[in-house]
C-alpha cells in the first residue's frame, strides 16, 4: 500500500485522509461506488479463491460497468 498510498496522495492532496486510508481501506469515508470497488479489491486481494458471482453484482449495483 505504499507505493500505492504516494499515488493516491497525488491525486487527493490530503496526506491524513490517506494515512487514514492506508490504515483501514474498508472504513474510510468513500461514496458508495468507491465503498463497493474497495470491498470488492479486499476480498480479491486477500481471498480470491472465496469471490462470487454477487461480488460482481455488488459493483455493477454500484454503477460499474462490464466494459
Amino acid at each position: 500500500m505504499q507505493h500505492h498510498g504516494e499515488g493516491l496522495l497525488a491525486e487527493v492532496h490530503d496526506r491524513d485522509w490517506v494515512e487514514a486510508f492506508k490504515r483501514d481501506p474498508e472504513g474510510a469515508a468513500l461514496d458508495a461506488a468507491d465503498a463497493a470497488m474497495i470491498t470488492y479489491v479486499a476480498k480479491l486481494t486477500r481471498t480470491p479463491g472465496q469471490m462470487e458471482r454477487r461480488d460482481v453484482l455488488a459493483l455493477r449495483e454500484a454503477g460499474f460497468a462490464d466494459r
